[in-house]
């Protein structure tokens, strides 16, 4: 794979990431252990972390 076309896939993978995540951002985002609305972001995991 040349290196163009793997920039081109990664950013599109970010860019697609960051577009769901807003949307969830909009929408909310609820624990699914404890039903807790209260989570922070976590960058390094792309993922949400319950506060509780």
């Amino acid at each position: 794979m040349e290196l163009f076309s793997f920039s081109k896939i990664v950013l599109t993978e970010l860019k697609t990431k960051k577009y769901f995540k807003s949307i969830r951002d909009l929408v909310g985002v609820t624990c699914k252990k404890c039903g807790c609305k209260e989570l922070y972001w976590k960058k390094d995991k792309w993922q949400y972390q319950c506060k509780i």
